[in-house]
């Protein structure tokens, strides 16, 4: 009778171990801006009449300086320019597909007097 309690107590005890080492942590996985954008996506959700979805994009609360990204920007947008002017194929199919979003409504036309004299 003894052994038996020993026993069960045994199975008792592994039991309670696999139950600390399976259980899922309660601390929250995510960083800071990312319950942000989870906060700002469950604030902004709709459900249209048509049964479509949208919610706004989700914006950080400060975003990091753009310091030197700006300048590796430009200089990639004039090498891929530059590539294209070179190998036509490549520019045709570019070109496709800006018409492409523009026919589908997911871009528009900007007039030059719109973006002139701004800084982005």
């Amino acid at each position: 009778m003894n052994s038996e309690i020993k026993n069960d107590q045994y199975i008792d005890d592994m039991f309670h171990k696999l139950y600390e080492l399976e259980k899922v942590p309660q601390a929250s996985l995510l960083t800071e801006d990312e319950k942000y954008a989870v906060k700002q996506f469950e604030d902004s959700i709709k459900q249209h009449p048509d049964g479509r979805y949208s919610c706004a994009l989700p914006r950080v609360k400060s975003p990091p300086p753009i310091g030197e990204l700006k300048q590796v920007a430009i200089f990639r947008f004039f090498q891929n320019e530059k590539k294209m002017k070179k190998n036509w194929c490549i520019l045709d199919l570019f070109n496709d597909e800006l018409n492409s979003y523009t026919h589908l409504g997911h871009s528009a036309m900007v007039p030059v007097a719109e973006w002139e004299n701004k800084s982005f």
